[in-house]
């Protein structure tokens, strides 16, 4: 029974039988040194996760102690003592469906180096809760830093299946290089044609290198050490810091093969639908299937390529410039009569459980990551990068071990509201049957109001009512009930109203400051309902400003979760310009 239950929570993903231990695991091997699997888990959830003794079961049968666990969890989500690992876990929490501050993830992949590079024979497990969106994410960024990042090749490493296609595949291979070698020919093109070539014809195929080690002409691809760190490869032509001149924004090949390998290994094999029933092309499906987690692993292919957005992570620190958020378009087709009604009665529905009121009919709240975190990491990563061999390595061990023991940033909710953007009404598109509505931001002090006449709205239900109206519909917004999250709202609106005190102008102007080299949230409401969200970092996207104006547009596919209301939204554009 607990086997079934662990399929059916697994879902899409790829499993591992190890008939000799008796396991079935949440688990793969992504190369033969970094291993993917879900969360270790006890007691009742063992039943539906991988169970945490089976876990490392498995993980010291096959590699004793050469292994060192990542966990991706914030205490809020799932914790375990280290101690159960021998002590040999790594914390780098984030939460689960959105992208990580940047820094976080150039520090997990230096501790990967570092562990790896000692032995040839280490491997390094990473887990988040479900082994898949925020592992795949860290597990990509550590790949996009090896020269020829490839799939596993030992026996170890695959499953029965995979082993016995992979050994057919190879006695096919010796075949036809013996037929070649006897007859002098090379069979391709259309079915059953041969033609003559020349020995010499035949490339050599390159051969993946370590880290210091030399290339012999008898390597053995069937030790644990054939798989190991490489030089850093530049993946997009590197541009001038303040050039000016448009990075593009598409995937570099290099990205788009470490996302189809990790895709390859994580997701169970599907067979291939080239169109749908429409005849439409379908859409590519990734094992890192969140946008804004794919849009930061872009961001981190950039500075490993050494196209680094000005004054971003400069040694020493220079002072940063501010950004303004003028506005947000959102782009939507009318919603069906039966929707649109069930949308309206389940934001009722919540408004009456929230001291919260909407923004307008479509709204946007703007949130962070405590800035105070973002330092900590910056500092850090500043404090650890090797100068010589790039953003991808340290210039010596260590780890964020101490500066998260005490759970300080983990422990509550790690993203934070700090602004908002409303809109009054739609606007008509003449003839293409599209609402446009432009969300402008709404100064600290109408928040305050807003959320005021919301309390005073709750405190004049009956007593029964007030309680149920203490839980927030919208993540970091304060309630009496919750101190802690009062404290935290009190603090980011404070932040702001001297954020914008201090820049003369800026309130005038309905803008909203942010940190140029900080991540930004926005997350998307019609009512009370969400419609999604979006991960970005202003300094990247300002690179392709025009006169210091960049129009930042994603379409609905490139929005993260835009589900219910947002099936209906069509693009989001974001208007910034520097402050």
């Amino acid at each position: 029974m607990s086997g079934f239950a662990r399929k059916i929570v697994s879902g899409g993903k790829a499993r591992f039988k190890d008939k000799e231990l008796n396991v079935d695991l949440d688990l793969v091997y992504l190369t033969d040194r970094i291993i993917i699997m879900g969360y270790p888990a006890s007691g009742v959830a063992a039943l539906y996760r991988n169970s945490r003794h089976d876990a490392r079961r498995f993980i010291e049968h096959r590699h004793a102690d050469k292994y060192w666990v990542f966990n991706f969890c914030p205490l809020t989500e799932n914790t375990y003592d280290p101690s159960f690992f021998r002590g040999h876990v790594s914390r780098y929490p984030f939460p689960d469906h959105h992208a990580p501050p940047l820094a976080l993830l150039a520090l997990a992949v230096r501790e990967m180096h570092a562990w790896l590079s000692a032995d040839p024979e280490r491997v390094i497990v990473v887990h988040c809760k479900a082994g898949k969106g925020r592992s795949g994410t860290l597990a990509c960024a550590y790949l996009l830093t090896l020269e020829t990042p490839a799939g596993p090749t030992l026996q170890r490493s695959l499953n029965a299946k995979e082993w016995t296609g992979r050994r057919a595949e190879e006695l096919l291979r010796q075949a036809e290089e013996e037929l070649t070698d006897e007859e002098d020919v090379e069979v391709g093109g259309e079915a059953g044609s041969l033609r003559e070539v020349g020995k010499g014809e035949v490339p050599d195929l390159p051969v993946p290198v370590e880290d210091g080690e030399e290339v012999e002409s008898s390597r053995r691809t069937d030790t644990p050490g054939s798989m190991g760190s490489a030089d850093v490869l530049p993946l997009a032509a590197p541009t001038a810091a303040g050039s000016g001149e448009p990075v593009p924004r598409s995937s570099s090949p290099s990205l788009e093969s470490v996302l189809e390998l990790h895709t390859q290994r994580r997701m169970r094999a599907k067979k291939p639908r080239p169109t749908t029933s429409e005849g439409k092309p379908v859409k590519k499906k990734y094992g890192v299937s969140i946008s804004s987690q794919r849009r930061f692993l872009q961001y981190w292919a950039l500075l490993i390529s050494g196209t680094f957005p000005p004054r971003f992570w400069t040694l020493p620190p220079v002072p940063q410039q501010n950004v303004l958020l003028k506005s947000i378009t959102v782009r939507m087709k009318p919603a069906p009569r039966a929707g649109r009604t069930a949308v309206s009665l389940l934001s009722a529905a919540l408004s009456r459980f929230s001291s919260q009121r909407p923004a307008g009919e479509v709204w946007a709240s703007i949130s962070r990551y405590d800035p105070r975190f973002e330092e900590m990491l910056e500092g850090k990563e500043r404090e650890t990068r090797d100068g010589e061999r790039g953003v991808g390595r340290s210039k010596f061990g260590g780890s964020l071990r101490e500066e998260l023991e005490e759970g300080e940033w983990d422990k509550r909710k790690m993203i934070r509201s700090f602004a908002r953007v409303g809109s009054a009404s739609a606007v008509n598109e003449v003839g293409n049957n599209i609402l446009t509505y432009n969300l402008q931001p709404i100064s600290p002090e109408q928040w305050l109001k807003v959320n005021k006449a919301g309390r005073q709205s709750t405190e004049s239900r009956p007593p029964e009512e007030q309680l149920a109206s203490s839980e927030p519909a919208v993540e970091g917004t304060p309630t009496d009930a919750t101190p802690e999250a009062a404290d935290d709202e009190s603090y980011e609106v404070a932040s702001m109203q001297s954020t914008l005190s201090s820049q003369p102008g800026v309130y005038s102007h309905r803008s909203i400051l942010m940190d140029e080299c900080r991540a930004v949230r926005v997350k998307l409401f019609h009512g009370q309902v969400p419609m999604g969200w979006f991960w970005f970092i202003p300094a990247f996207e300002m690179m392709h400003a025009s006169d210091g104006v960049c129009r930042y547009k994603l379409q609905r596919s490139e929005l993260d979760f835009a589900l219910g209301p947002g099936a209906w939204i069509i693009d989001v554009e974001t208007e910034m310009q520097w402050a």
